[in-house]
């Protein structure tokens, strides 16, 4: 019966059903995104027209830091932005150590400069920057903050 087929009556066979499996697979899983592609939409224009706030008639701060993240060149900024904050916790907390500053004092430093950078809140980055403020307390030999002060610090305000 193998016989009966060549090999490429056999590719033929194969490459149309690779196709198939991975239309289905596109239709299954991404049909906003195939969608926009077959309109010709471009990402960033249907993106900037939902954030925009109809009603005031410019987008909001929510939406603003919700669309931090959303396109490649944004990813970047967000990076060095909290590379920039990395290295602010860095010096802050070698400050401190040198004044022999207080806990509470620390906290009201660090927490004012996170006021500062409202868009790593409630999101991965928060995770990162708090092991940031453990290391360098650590690295000090400062007692590490417990995840209810890392929190605290992030409220706004504080």
């Amino acid at each position: 019966m193998l016989n009966g087929i060549t090999w490429s009556e056999y590719l033929t066979a194969l490459f149309i059903a690779v196709i198939i499996y991975y239309l289905l697979i596109a239709l299954r899983y991404y049909p906003k995104e195939l969608k926009r592609c077959l309109s010709g939409k471009r990402k960033g224009n249907e993106e900037q027209e939902e954030d925009f706030d109809t009603e005031s008639g410019s987008a909001t701060k929510a939406d603003e830091v919700h669309n931090l993240f959303s396109d490649e060149e944004s990813t970047e900024k967000a990076f060095a932005s909290a590379e920039e904050l990395s290295n602010q916790i860095r010096i802050t907390v070698m400050e401190a150590v040198d004044k022999s500053l207080s806990k509470d004092n620390l906290c009201l430093l660090l927490g004012t400069l996170l006021d500062d950078y409202p868009q790593f809140r409630d999101n991965a980055f928060q995770v990162a920057i708090n092991n940031v403020i453990n290391t360098e307390l650590e690295k000090y030999g400062s007692v590490p903050l417990s995840a209810v002060e890392l929190d605290g610090l992030w409220k706004e305000g504080s």
